[in-house]
């Protein structure tokens, strides 16, 4: 609905339309607005809307030539024969389009392309410069930065597919987080046991506060990726609820 008449728009600014898919995208998937834009595409799986814009755009421009060579006295063949004329940025918006690219199918798969190369780089950088950023922890559990399937899987409770997704994507009260909005230091963000920074892999697979957890659970899995691909969903988002009630969080 809110790219209705997206035909019309030429090169206007698209980043309020952008913002706007985010924030619903963010509500869907029940996590933090805080949450990194390159995480929110790749589990929800969707693209910004640029390519879709410009895909219906250049289908409707060339629907619009076709009108015109067809019907040269028509009103609107004398419209944009004028605008042509003029050569008005509008026009050039779509001239720009139709010299670029053969079909809209080829314009929507350039410009999708284009996004996951550098939301791929973007994450791949973040996780070489610091593993326990958002990102960087983010590409420790998803390094394949493929959509999750259980987001349309009737298998997965919705209370479970939440608790997952919120510790995918960063979106818990761990003191690595929490302390990162707050602006605490990092190494001041240690975990009730003391011993380390309290970030998701430590809770998980070595804190000894939540030994018990593991042990009960029979949690074998030592990376984040092993943990957070396991078939048994009920499984992974037990531990989860289980570790933060442990560490009252």
């Amino acid at each position: 609905a809110i790219l209705y008449g997206c035909e019309s728009w030429g090169s206007c600014p698209l980043n309020s339309i952008e913002i706007l898919q985010r924030k619903a995208l963010k509500i869907v998937l029940d996590i933090s607005k805080r949450t990194p834009n390159e995480i929110v595409y790749v589990e929800s799986g969707c693209h910004p809307l640029k390519p879709s814009i410009y895909k219906r755009q250049m289908k409707f421009f060339q629907k619009i030539r076709e009108d015109c060579r067809e019907h040269p006295d028509s009103s609107v063949s004398a419209i944009y024969k004028a605008a042509f004329e003029c050569n008005t940025q509008f026009v050039r918006h779509y001239t720009k389009l139709e010299s670029k690219f053969d079909t809209p199918s080829e314009c929507y798969n350039y410009y999708v392309q284009e996004h996951e190369e550098s939301l791929h780089s973007k994450i791949q950088q973040k996780f070489n410069d610091d593993p326990d950023s958002a990102l960087g922890t983010y590409y420790r559990v998803n390094p394949d930065l493929q959509t999750p399937v259980f987001n349309n899987s009737i298998a997965c409770h919705e209370l479970d597919r939440k608790t997952i997704t919120r510790y995918r994507t960063g979106c818990h009260m761990l003191k690595i987080q929490a302390g990162r909005l707050s602006g605490v230091g990092r190494d001041a963000r240690l975990c009730s046991c003391q011993q380390d920074i309290q970030t998701l892999a430590h809770v998980l697979f070595d804190c000894p506060v939540t030994a018990n957890i593991r042990v009960v659970q029979g949690l074998h899995e030592t990376n984040l990726q092993q943990f957070f691909q396991g078939d048994d969903l009920t499984r992974t988002a037990t531990i989860l609820k289980a570790v933060a009630k442990q560490l009252n969080i």
